[in-house]
Formats: structure tokens, sequence, C-alpha cells
């Protein structure tokens, strides 16, 4: 029964990372990257992102709190979208070859 049981948990873990994973793609757009208007270059002498771009239609679910006026505003990385993928994002930074904004 015990195995069973351990067996039960780990299909629900892999599904869960899967669709966690997966929904990363559908929320954000990989190919490209929020960069930071606060900090110019770190000392690396690279710019620093907040994270991937989100995609168009979550700006309706998740407008950005930065500076700007209306459609205009900016991402400043304590949208609620960065911090529920808080855990994927600086896989993503890597694997890009990018490093990210330090709170």
């Amino acid at each position: 029964m015990n195995r069973a049981r351990g067996i039960f948990a780990l299909k629900w873990v892999v599904i869960l990372a899967a669709l966690y994973l997966g929904s990363f793609v559908i929320v954000w757009n990989p190919l490209s990257e929020v960069e930071s208007r606060n900090v110019e270059f770190l000392s690396s002498g690279r710019l620093p992102v907040l994270g991937p771009e989100p995609r168009g239609w979550v700006r309706f679910v998740c407008a950005p709190r930065g500076s700007g006026f209306l459609f205009a505003k900016d991402y400043n990385g304590s949208e609620w979208i960065f911090v529920a993928y808080r855990y994927a994002i600086p896989v993503w930074a890597r694997l890009r070859g990018l490093e990210l904004v330090s709170d």
C-alpha cells in the first residue's frame, strides 16, 4: 500500500511540474525579455532584465505597476505573475545567458 501511495504521489508531482512549466510558455514569451529601466548596467556590463516578456493578453490579467501612464506602464517585477513564476524565471535567464535584477 505504501508503494502504491508513493507512485501516486510521484505521478501528481510530475503532472503539477509539467503544468507549471507548460503554462510558462503560454503566459510568457520566452524569446524576449523585460528590461529594467531603474538599473542601466550591472558590474558585468550586461543589461539587467526582470524576466521574460509576458504575452499581450497577460496585461489584461496582470496590469503593470511601474512608472508610465495608462497602457504605457512598465513591469517592475513585483506583479503577481513574476512572483508566481519566481522559480522558473531564473532558469530561463540562465539558459538565455542573461542576468536578473536583484531585489
